[in-house]
């Protein structure tokens, strides 16, 4: 599939791609900000923390992609 085929298949969903982006940005960057504000003096936990949220969100955003490739393509409903 290519990605004029990606994106004609989800333009119906584009407000809630949107959304669900706007969500996954705010997930990572909101805490790492606040992470990076309050632990000034352990560099380490620090980082540590942000590892963790950036693993989170990428695992967040990859279920996210095969939910709408499931839904879109394959015609899978969502759950109620």
């Amino acid at each position: 599939m290519g990605f004029g085929d990606a994106w004609r298949a989800t333009k119906p969903l584009a407000g809630a791609i949107f959304g669900v982006t706007v969500l996954l940005v705010l997930i990572n960057v909101v805490p790492d900000l606040l992470i990076s504000g309050i632990i000034l003096g352990v560099p380490v936990i620090g980082f540590i923390i942000s590892i963790m949220l950036s693993w989170l969100t990428m695992m967040l955003g990859i279920s996210i992609l095969t939910t709408i490739y499931g839904h879109v393509i394959e015609g899978r409903d969502l759950p109620a």
